[in-house]
């Protein structure tokens, strides 16, 4: 994968599938680390950003605008 630029919050979507694994699938338990990956979404330079894409409400629509 020459050339190819790691997405900018992926560590936040891995930590959020090992909290689910942790906690059993626990949203509560798990809420800080998905604001975690929400607050990186909201970073500049995530626009192309293929972990955020269903962290944007245009393209989730269980997410609020």
């Amino acid at each position: 994968m020459p050339n190819q630029k790691r997405d900018p919050c992926q560590k936040q979507a891995c930590d959020i599938q090992h909290c689910f694994v942790v906690h059993g699938h626990n949203r509560q338990k798990c809420q800080p680390v998905i604001d975690a990956l929400k607050k990186c979404c909201e970073q500049p330079g995530t626009e192309n950003s293929v972990v955020c894409d269903g962290m944007r409400p245009a393209n989730n629509p269980n997410m609020k605008s």
